[in-house]
């Protein structure tokens, strides 16, 4: 159905609004969305800016951010995280003071070399695997 209400939309050059609670079906019938919680608008954008730049833990939390790391950005592209590793962010970004990190599985890489402070890098201890198939939890 997604594929269909897509085909539609574009042939026919229809203006549509889809109502749903489904990260997938949003991602894939969009060319706008908006993400509301509780009646009051959290975020409006193109599937990828909300996807790759949530605007707030919930909007995270719908588009699948599972982990949110809290953070302190001084403004000048430097961040450290709770636990004191500093971190390079976004110097662009109008962000500043306490707030939340919204990291990716799918960007964070593991490996077995020594920690790099300047890489973004940290030592972790892993408490636990869920095999899904094509991934791990």
């Amino acid at each position: 159905m997604k594929t269909e209400i897509r085909h539609l939309q574009k042939t026919l050059a229809l203006t549509t609004i889809f109502v749903t609670h489904d990260r997938d079906e949003t991602l894939s019938v969009s060319d706008r969305l908006v993400v509301m919680s509780a009646g009051r608008v959290e975020q409006i954008g193109t599937p990828r800016d909300v996807f790759e730049r949530p605007a707030s833990a919930f909007v995270a939390d719908f588009m699948g951010f599972s982990n949110l790391v809290p953070i302190k950005v001084d403004g000048q592209g430097r961040g450290v995280l709770e636990n004191g590793m500093p971190i390079a962010v976004n110097p662009q970004a109008s962000v500043r003071g306490n707030g939340l990190l919204a990291l990716r599985a799918e960007h964070i890489t593991l490996s077995d070399q020594p920690s790099n402070p300047e890489g973004n890098t940290t030592p972790v201890t892993i408490e636990s695997l869920v095999y899904r198939g094509s991934f791990v939890d």
